[in-house]
């Protein structure tokens, strides 16, 4: 039951990250932005890596959801404050 309830939570998140952003200025470029958003986001939450990347130990899950949830929350806070919204 527990890695059933990982495994949703890890795929609901990896759904999340393929968001396709729209610029609601002209001037803008989503794909720069999205690249600056995500150096951004990898720079201030860097993500967690387990120390053996075939599985993480039960004390690391809570660590790499953490990491994901706040690296995803600060390239959205980005791309939302350089104009991009979510189509």
């Amino acid at each position: 039951m527990k890695k059933l309830l990982v495994s949703l939570i890890l795929l609901f998140f990896t759904v999340g990250c393929a968001t396709e952003w729209e610029s609601s200025n002209t001037s803008n470029s989503v794909s720069q932005d999205r690249r600056y958003c995500k150096a951004m986001a990898n720079a201030a939450a860097p993500t967690y890596l387990c120390r053996n990347p075939l599985m993480c130990a039960s004390d690391e899950t809570v660590k790499v959801l953490d990491s994901m949830v706040r690296n995803n929350a600060y390239f959205e806070k980005c791309m939302f404050e350089k104009g991009n919204v979510p189509k």
